[in-house]
Order: structure tokens, then sequence, then C-alpha cells
């Protein structure tokens, strides 16, 4: 329960309970007001049982419906029967969807003194247990108002009292309780609440404690803003608190005539040390009916504590006792907010019940053992492409034009296979003209020398051997116009199957070539695992068309030069595949693990984030 869980503080509610008159309209009044407080609720209803062996009849339901409830009826008895408060899963089961959680019958009986007086009983959808619990707490103080109610009725029938006693009864818890709603803190709602018990009661004084370690601290005296410097007092009167807490039950001191049997040695030692002539311990009491905490109340006048004050003092107790709990809780720091639910989750997984919780905390415990002991591989991850080892391209010899070009990317050639062609036209007139030149020349090399022209013989020698040379270059470029392929292997690129007649630049690359059974692959490692790579080490990849057939490489050469891509850095590193296949071809795209050693699981997966948050850390402190 939360501060959040009191804005059920709606006036008017409050306004109609205070002035309702009849038991038909006090319980209608506080039932709405009950069922305001409640989360997920289906369905509510109080039974009255004015005669013992009577059927009890439905006082009030909400919501309002004539029609009888299904199931609640069952319930009723049973809790008659047994004659406390339970919840029943079975019969929630039954009249729920799966969809919605478990629907749970929570009954609760209420009486007046030794008196039964009747039932309440609530279906809502319970997710937990710990909402189950908290629940049926709500309900258990809720019905504080019931017995109040019929108790003083009891009394003023009894004693020839008027139903004046009961008014002024829930107008003082009203006055009271107002003001403590109104305080955000705990230390202050604590305060008002004393200061007005105090004042109303007419107690000279009034304390409020919660345990703490086992051990009750007194956290506000009324009219005493600071009372470190009482701390015998404060002790004595934290002690007189534990000993009501210990028996959860009321300590009247001296004790009153027909009182239960309750050890009140604390109590004596109050009132002797500090004078008080009558004390009143009430304990605030939980879900388990185990106490949390207590009011104490010191009269110093002869006037005791009679019983129609003991049962306001419980009743303010039974509302004051979760509200200041949970406004102490509110103002906890959040570490100590965390320590208290994960103690309070220890107690439940050591406490008896809640098997599922255990199994799942065992099985939890032993899986992180297990990684923490385990051990496997640690292989550094990375994106991969396979390449040839060798990588020849093919460029064009001489300007000219294409003339044909069998072959394209893809294709698997052999060595001194045609790729393409150029046209030869050109060159072959031109071989012609130059060959005929060099017969022209030949002719009047013979004339100089019959003439005996020495000088003139020399010149036309020179002529001839320049138009020789001309021959054998363009014979050199026809016989080149035919382009082959080196080696054997497969065109990675180029298609020039459609550009026939295109012309064509000297030094132009036509297609690249790489070997069918030499290949290397190119893993991007990321730069925070280059690290835990070395040289010499073994990996397998795997490519996407082939991710059955893995293959095995190894490390041959890390680069100092990073590569970016989508805001990420990646060194490459050079492998060697081990195993030839016919399979294989440059480009493939995959992903390639390296072997790097035998850590712990643990470790494997959370070194990531170790380091992110060392380097955060670093960050933030330099």
């Amino acid at each position: 329960m939360n501060t959040a869980d009191f804005s059920f503080a709606n006036k008017t509610m409050w306004q109609k309970l205070h002035a309702s008159g009849k038991e038909e309209e006090f319980c209608c009044n506080w039932l709405n007001l009950q069922c305001s407080m409640m989360h997920d609720l289906q369905c509510a209803a109080v039974y009255l049982d004015p005669k013992a062996g009577s059927r009890p009849t439905r006082a009030a339901s909400w919501p309002e419906s004539p029609q009888p409830l299904d199931g609640f009826d069952e319930i009723v008895l049973r809790v008659l029967s047994e004659g406390k408060c339970f919840a029943s899963l079975e019969a929630g089961i039954k009249n729920c969807s799966a969809d919605v959680g478990k629907s749970v019958f929570l009954g609760c009986p209420f009486t007046a003194g030794t008196k039964r007086q009747g039932v309440v009983v609530f279906q809502l959808r319970i997710a937990s247990d710990r909402e189950l619990q908290m629940s049926m707490g709500q309900i258990q103080w809720g019905t504080a108002w019931l017995e109040s109610l019929f108790l003083h009725k009891t009394n003023g029938v009894e004693g020839g009292a008027t139903g004046d006693t009961l008014q002024q009864r829930l107008m003082t818890v009203f006055d009271v309780m107002a003001p403590v709603l109104q305080e955000k803190r705990f230390k202050d709602a604590a305060i008002v609440a004393v200061n007005e018990l105090a004042t109303r009661l007419g107690c000279e004084r009034v304390s409020i404690g919660f345990s703490a370690k086992n051990q009750v601290k007194v956290d506000a005296i009324s009219h005493s803003a600071q009372f470190a410097g009482k701390m015998n007092l404060v002790g004595s009167i934290g002690e007189a608190m534990d000993e009501s807490i210990d028996q959860s039950t009321t300590i009247l001191y001296p004790p009153a005539a027909g009182q239960d049997d309750a050890i009140q040695r604390c109590h004596g030692v109050l009132q002797n040390m500090h004078g008080s002539r009558s004390i009143l311990t009430v304990p605030f009491l939980g879900v388990d009916n185990e106490g949390y905490g207590a009011l104490t109340f010191e009269r110093i006048s002869e006037k005791s504590f009679d019983n129609n004050t003991v049962l306001l003092c419980e009743a303010v107790a039974a509302l004051l006792g979760p509200t200041l709990k949970a406004k102490k809780l509110n103002d906890l720091p959040l570490y100590r907010k965390a320590a208290l639910h994960l103690s309070e989750r220890f107690r439940m997984l050591c406490g008896p019940g809640n098997s599922a919780m255990k199994l799942g905390f065992c099985c939890l415990a032993a899986l992180l053992l297990f990684f923490a002991v385990a051990s496997g591989d640690y292989r550094v991850s990375a994106t991969s492409v396979l390449e040839g080892t060798v990588q020849r391209s093919v460029i064009a010899p001489f300007d000219g034009y294409l003339n044909e070009a069998p072959a394209r990317a893809g294709d698997i050639v052999s060595k001194d296979q045609v790729l393409a062609s150029l046209d030869t036209r050109d060159l072959l007139l031109k071989r012609l003209k130059s060959a005929s030149q060099r017969k022209q020349l030949a002719l009047e090399y013979n004339q100089s020398l019959a003439k005996n022209e020495i000088a003139e013989s020399n010149i036309i020698r020179e002529q001839m051997s320049q138009a020789e040379s001309e021959v054998s270059l363009l014979d050199e470029q026809i016989a080149r116009a035919k382009i082959s392929v080196p080696f054997d292997g497969i065109i990675i690129s180029g298609d020039w199957s459609q550009s026939i007649g295109a012309p064509i630049e000297r030094g132009q690359t036509l297609f690249q070539i790489a070997p069918l059974d030499s290949y290397r692959v190119m893993l991007e490692v990321a730069e925070g695992d280059i690290d835990q790579v070395a040289v010499g080490q073994k990996g397998e990849l795997v490519l996407n068309a082939m991710p059955g057939s893995p293959y095995a490489f190894t490390v041959e050469k890390i680069t100092p030069v990073t590569t970016t891509r989508e805001g990420s850095n990646f060194f490459l590193v050079e492998g060697s595949i081990l195993q030839d296949s016919k399979k294989l071809r440059p480009g493939m795209q995959g992903y390639g693990k390296i072997h790097v050693a035998r850590r712990k699981l643990i470790w494997i997966w959370m070194h990531d984030l170790i380091d992110w948050m060392r380097i955060r850390f670093w960050v933030k402190i330099s």
C-alpha cells in the first residue's frame, strides 16, 4: 500500500458514512467507500446475521442489484462455518475468463464482542500473492467500522445508552484521520495524529512508534517536536510498545476487571519511572496478525481508560496504522525502498508457501551458477566477403573499335580463350600502305646503287628500315587485336556484348578475372574486438549462399587501416581458405568467426557491456 491508496478520502463518501442512521444505510455507504479503495473489483456485498442459526440476509451490494450474486451464498456459509477470513481461488477461477487473470473470492466475518454479526464478500481479480495479501489486509481493517457500529449498538442496548456514543466515536475517528490524510510527510502526519489524540482523549502524552530491526522506534510524542533529551522516557515507551506488539494484543495498565492475562512488566516500569497513572497501548496489526507498530496513551489524572475509550483507540489504530506506515515507506530514499522490497521478497522466498517462486529462483540460481562456471569457445564474429587470391585486369592494347565480345561476367574461361576482339580494318590498310612504301623504297635503293650514288642509297636504306618497323608494329597490333585469357578462371566483371562497335581507348579495363582454385576471405572486425585477433588463428566462414557448408580459414594478415560503415569502425582482416570447392565464387558474402580461446560463458556474454561501462566511467570521472 502506498500514499496513492489513500486518494479514496472522498469527502462526500465520508460525509455520507458519518451521517448514516440505519444499519442498512451504514453498510451501503461503508461498502461504497471500501470499494473505491480497491482495484480490479468485480462485485461485493455485506451480509448480516442478526440471529444465530438463521440464514444471513444481504444488507448492501456493489454494484447495486436485486439479483442474487453468483457464488456469494456458498462463500458466506463457508465463512460462517469456519469463523475466519479466507480466499477461494477455486470458486473464483470458475467465474472468470483466462485473459483477465484469476478471479478470487475474499470473505471476512465481523463481530461485536463475541457475537457474530455478519460477513463481507469481495470478488476481484488478483495477479499475484502480494496483491492478495494487500487486498485481504485492506478488507480486514475496513471491517473495523462495521464491528464498531454493532459493538456500540450492543453496548447501547445492554447499558441503556443511545446511538450518540457511536456517533461521537465515529466523529472522533474522522476528526483524527482528516488532518493526517492531508499531510504528505510521515513525520508531520505522526505529530498531527498524536496531538489530536492527546487533545481529544484528555491524555498527557500520546506516542507513536514503528518496529525497526525487531525493536520499536518512537517516532512522535504529543506536544514534543524534539524529544532526543528524554532518552529514558523514550526507551520506556518503546519497551512498552514492544510488549504489546510481541503479544499482538491491547494492554491496559493497571488492568481492568476481566481483562485477559497479559504480560505488563514494561508498562509497570513506565508507570513507576514517569508517573503515569493509567497507560493504554494499542498495537498496529498486519494481515497475518503480526504487529508493526503501536500507539501508547498516558494519563496522569485519576481518570482511567474505560471500555468505550479503549474501543475508540482500537478503531483509530485500525485506520491510523496502515496510513502512517504507507507514508513512512513513501518518505524513504530510493535505496531503502529497494532494500525493503528485496528483504520482503527474501522472506517470501524463505518462508512457507510460494512454491512457484522458490522453484523459479532455484532454476535461475542454477542457471547463473552454470554460466559462471562453465566455459566455451570465445569467437570473434565479423561480416566477410570472398575474393580471389589473384585478380587480373584485362585492358585494351590500343585505341580502336570493338569488333566482338563473346565473354561476359560470370563466365568460366580457360587460358588463351578469346574474350573480345577489336576491328583491324584500319590497321590492315595502314599495313598495306607501309608495305607498298617499303617496296617502292627498295626499287629506289637499287637504282641508287646502280648509279653509284652512295649518299642517296644510304638515305633510302634508312627509309626502308623505317617502313619495315611500321609494318612490324602494325602486325603486332593486328595480332593483339584478339584479347585472350591469361589463365584459367572466372570473369568477375565486364560485359561488352551490348557494345559492339563502341570506341575503346588504350589502357581501358575491359574485364577482371580471378582464379577458381585460390581464394582469400576479407573480414570486417569491429575495433572493440581487434585486440583479440592475431595472425595464425583459425576460424570458420559461412556464406549466405551455402549456410550449411562452413569453410575453414587461417588469419594471414591484419591491416592497420580502419574502414567506416554505418557509424562504426572496422579493421580488415585477411584469411586464406584451407579447402577447395568448385562452388566458391569471388564476391560471395557471409559471416566469419575467428576462434580466440576458451573463456567463461558469463565473460563471453558480458564483456562487451563491461568494456562499454569502463569507457563511460572513465569519461565521466576524468
